[in-house]
């Protein structure tokens, strides 16, 4: 039912991207996570929905879809890898099913489960502060490698991680948006 409502709030009010609260209202109201109902917006609506309520990586979600016709995938950038130019990538997640090795799994709880593929990805970081828009772009190379955690997860390599790690630091968000390419 609360997909349904999405669906036709979309269309009601004529909506190209949205961003819904997920943790922890979701799991406490209605037993289970929302982030199957960011999968089933970008594969039945064709429209990103991303989570956390990030307004600006829903833009950016969105922007992803315009410039390569296909979702983008809102990644968390987590604990470094064994290389200072690799981070772990994760979400519970929205990641579109052709992102991902194996086809997708939905737990118990509504997360998406799965692995993402090895390819070639362009990054955008983006946040706004008082009086500007912010946004960080980087391209890298997720990985084969497969860290093992929950949700759609991954390993990436940036060449230059450093510098685009300090730079996003400056803007405190610690979500990207990859598109192919």
């Amino acid at each position: 039912r609360c997909f349904l409502w999405i669906q036709d709030t979309f269309e009601a009010d004529r909506i190209d991207t949205g961003a819904i609260h997920c943790w922890a209202e979701f799991g406490r109201f209605f037993g289970l996570a929302p982030c199957a109902f960011a999968m089933l917006s970008n594969v039945l609506l064709r429209k990103p929905l991303v989570c956390e309520v990030d307004v600006c990586h829903a833009i950016m979600a969105r922007l992803a879809w315009a410039m390569t016709a296909e979702p983008g995938v809102i990644l968390d950038i987590n604990n470094n890898g064994w290389d200072p130019r690799v981070f772990n990538v994760f979400h519970c997640s929205q990641t579109p099913p052709n992102w991902l090795v194996d086809p997708a799994r939905v737990s118990d709880y509504g997360t998406v489960e799965g692995v993402i593929r090895p390819v070639p990805f362009t990054g955008i970081s983006a946040g706004t502060s008082s009086d500007a828009f912010h946004a960080t772009i980087f391209q890298g190379q997720m990985l084969s490698r497969h860290p093992g955690n929950r949700g759609t997860s991954g390993w990436a390599f940036v060449p230059n991680l450093p510098e685009v790690l300090k730079t996003i630091e400056q803007t405190g968000i610690h979500h990207f948006v990859a598109l192919k390419g």
